[in-house]
């Protein structure tokens, strides 16, 4: 009778396994399935909507974050404080999201790598991020979108004026701006001026 029991039991586990693939959200089952971590995996796997439905206990396990921000980084901003101080998930985050920066602890807002994968990701971005002022930071944001460069100051380009013709290169790339509208020596001012107009 035992072996019975347990063999229906796998049953039921593979049958379960199954419908959670299929994509039937978490909501739909009791709390002994929302608490258990390989279910709750599997089925952040297949929708990582199925965040919010999982128990407290693994609301709060990082495995089941770290599967979650992979997935979608947008889930960042629902995921307990204490996990946006983690520069793992916070970077998962911001691979897959780079807004999520505006979830992350004070500390991380201000750190170098994390910084520099936003602005890899969405050079824009470089607006919102507190260090403006790291040659490879401006450099990849510019890279990225050349209206990046409204955003940094003028002391960075005049620091690091041997790469003005790659600042220059991309804005013309990125905006259709002929290179004798560009000259090396135009003003900062006249720069910034030109990249908002457009």
């Amino acid at each position: 009778m035992e072996f019975y029991s347990k063999k229906e039991q796998l049953i039921e586990n593979i049958e379960l396994k199954n419908h959670i693939k299929s994509g039937v959200s978490l909501n739909y089952y009791n709390d002994t399935i929302r608490d258990d971590k390989n279910i709750c995996l599997l089925a952040i796997n297949c929708d990582s909507g199925n965040y919010k439905y999982v128990s407290q206990r693994l609301h709060d396990d990082r495995d089941i974050i770290i599967e979650t921000i992979k997935k979608d980084g947008k889930i960042f901003q629902h995921i307990p404080n204490n996990f946006r101080d983690d520069k793992e998930i916070t970077l998962l985050a911001v691979k897959s999201y780079p807004y999520a920066i505006q979830y992350a602890s004070h500390t991380l807002k201000h750190d170098r790598d994390v910084c520099l994968e936003v602005v890899k990701q969405k050079g824009e971005l470089l607006e919102y991020i507190p260090i403006k002022d790291d040659k490879e930071i401006v450099l990849e944001a510019v890279k990225n979108n050349p209206k990046a460069m409204y955003y940094t100051t003028e002391d960075i380009l005049l620091k690091y004026g041997t790469n003005h013709k790659i600042l220059i290169s991309n804005i013309e790339k990125e905006l259709g701006i002929k290179s004798d509208i560009l000259k090396p020596n135009q003003t900062y001012q006249n720069l910034k001026k030109l990249i908002k107009d457009t």
